[in-house]
């Protein structure tokens, strides 16, 4: 199993919330790989860093995690979890029968997720979908420039999939650029709380977005206790 993350430390503190993201991945999935997607000088974490030669900026940051994912799935040739340094990994998550697996957003208390239904912080990628990664990297560089620095990643992939097809067939695989593509909700693959979890959630993978990052250590200390 490959696992890889995309982070840049663009304020130049040298802080990174992966640590424990990477001894979560080592602890659920046994013999797995970790690779650091970053730039020439964030310090790096993980088993190996693979830098890229354009520079990050924060303007354009989503355009370059693209880039970035494209190259690495293109130069590995296998299987990989790609996910953001802020989750957890629980027990491995189950992607079957794809080139991409996508994890999507169900509705909550009525919040609709409109043009943007995936959350790209847990995502899979075989090492034959660099056409789906080459397609949604170009449709990144078009989009608007505040898209380019947050959530163009997920607009461009929403664009590239095609927000009809997802809606007709969310529990069917589809192909996109040659590739096939199937959808998990991330109830099961990419869930975040919305308060601080006091137990093991039934979930593969727990993602501490936004202001629940500060929840992440506690819950890492209740799976090393589980």
């Amino acid at each position: 199993m490959n696992l890889a993350y995309y982070y840049v430390d663009l304020d130049g503190n040298g802080a990174s919330i992966a640590d424990l993201m990477l001894l979560s991945a080592k602890k659920a999935l046994p013999g797995v790989r970790t690779f650091h997607l970053t730039d020439s000088v964030t310090r790096g974490l993980g088993d190996i860093v693979v830098r890229s030669s354009i520079e990050a900026k924060r303007e354009s940051l989503m355009v370059h995690r693209l880039t970035m994912i494209e190259l690495f799935v293109k130069s590995l040739g296998e299987d990989a979890l790609l996910v953001d340094p802020d989750v957890l990994i629980v027990t491995p998550p189950p992607f079957e029968d794809c080139d991409i697996g996508l994890t999507w957003r169900e509705p909550v208390k009525g919040k609709v997720y409109g043009s943007m239904p995936f959350n790209t912080g847990v995502m899979f990628s075989s090492g034959k979908a660099g056409p789906f990664w080459n397609k949604a990297a170009d449709i990144s560089d078009y989009l608007p420039k505040s898209m380019k620095a947050w959530f163009g990643d997920q607009m461009a992939i929403a664009l590239l999939v095609g927000l009809d097809a997802f809606d007709r067939r969310k529990n069917e695989p589809i192909e996109v650029a040659g590739c096939r593509v199937r959808f998990y909700p991330c109830a099961t693959h990419n869930f975040t709380p919305e308060t601080e979890p006091t137990e093991v959630l039934p979930a593969h993978v727990v993602h501490f977005k936004g202001a629940a990052k500060e929840w992440l250590p506690g819950y890492y200390r209740r799976l090393m206790c589980a």
